[in-house]
């Protein structure tokens, strides 16, 4: 009763005089909500609750967090987590109908692809892996016995999808990270795998190494976005490295053997935002909200006279189920060479590496 009288009076806005009372009854209704408190020690900074009445999406009517600096970035956690739950139950939609709706909570749930509607903020999020007009055909299916604005949402994405120029891989590439996390097989988004130690691994995205502290990872609060940046040096990195493009990531070797399970193994998928070059300490000021790199990690980095170094911004990851191994990945390209520095791979290599990765 204490712990319910503290959330109550750490979410309830002044204007609201029954939140205490939506509150009060979601908490007795177990069967149909689940109510997700956050902590940081005695201290509540977030109020999730989830609803589950309709099948095919994840309801969100209460969505509430107070973090001081670090509201935005927890919210960006709570709103990709309740995303790949949704996934995860095999639900199409994700629904946040909280009201009123802070101004920060607004700019992460755009960014994450949820559109507003008469109040209510969609997202879908179908995990298929299809063709474009496959995936357009599937918009228009999934909203087919639902409301009009879920109708409207999906033919907005319908008609964008069918309209759009494949051989433009910026416009396809945006319509494919809203519609996260489906992937559209027939694109020009190029594919590269990279390498990353697996340290730096373990910090940026995986999330059963890195089960350590309250949020996640030694800097919780960074290990809290779902948009990170990983430093490399510029050597041997090949010209045609750009964004956007889709990235795996390939776990190196480690050499005390720590991460041994997860090693010499493509390991995740991201979404290459923003590739950077520049000296170490212009590189830190820019990307250090989002990064667990400190000052004197990045200058280890560089290899060259000028300071040099490579600052690679990336989002929506998925882990995979199925680390891919090393002679796995050698079959599916044709080729033993290791991998060193971001390699191109072709579309056709990369969604076999990802449907293996992804299989259940």
């Amino acid at each position: 009763m204490e712990e319910k009288q503290i959330l109550i009076e750490s979410f309830s806005l002044d204007e609201e005089v029954d939140f205490k009372n939506k509150f009060s009854r979601m908490l007795i209704e177990k069967d149909k909500y689940d109510c997700i408190a956050v902590w940081d020690s005695n201290t509540p900074v977030a109020l999730i609750v989830y609803s589950r009445e309709n099948s095919y999406e994840l309801s969100v009517p209460i969505l509430r967090v107070s973090y001081k600096s670090l509201s935005e970035t927890l919210t960006r956690h709570i709103v990709w987590s309740t995303i790949n739950l949704a996934v995860s139950e095999g639900r199409n939609f994700t629904r946040i109908n909280e009201s009123p709706i802070d101004d920060f909570v607004i700019r992460v749930i755009q960014d994450a692809g949820f559109y507003c509607i008469d109040g209510n903020w969609i997202k879908i999020n179908s995990k298929i892996t299809k063709s474009t007009v496959e995936v357009s055909e599937h918009l228009i299916n999934i909203s087919l016995d639902l409301t009009e604005e879920y109708k409207s949402i999906c033919r907005r994405f319908s008609d964008n999808l069918r309209s759009n120029d494949k051989s433009n891989p910026d416009s396809i590439f945006d319509l494919e990270k809203l519609l996260y996390p489906t992937k559209i097989v027939d694109t020009n988004i190029p594919n590269f795998i990279i390498p990353i130690k697996p340290h730096w691994a373990k910090e940026l995205f995986d999330e059963e190494l890195a089960r350590e502290s309250l949020f996640g990872a030694s800097k919780s609060e960074l290990a809290l976005n779902w948009e990170s940046v990983y430093y490399r040096s510029t050597k041997s990195t090949p010209v045609n490295f750009s964004c956007p493009a889709r990235i795996l990531w390939y776990v190196s070797s480690d050499k005390d053997g720590a991460y041994a399970s997860k090693t010499s193994k493509i390991c995740a998928c991201s979404t290459l935002d923003e590739v950077a070059i520049g000296n170490s300490k212009e590189l830190y000021l820019k990307f250090q909200r989002l990064g667990i790199f400190k000052m004197e990690d990045i200058k280890s980095i560089s290899k060259n006279s000028r300071n040099e170094i490579m600052a690679i911004r990336f989002s929506n990851t998925e882990i995979f189920i199925n680390p891919i191994s090393l002679d796995k990945i050698h079959e599916v390209l044709a080729s033993k060479a290791q991998i060193q520095s971001p390699r191109l791979v072709t579309n056709e290599a990369f969604f076999k590496i990802y449907s293996l990765g992804t299989a259940i």
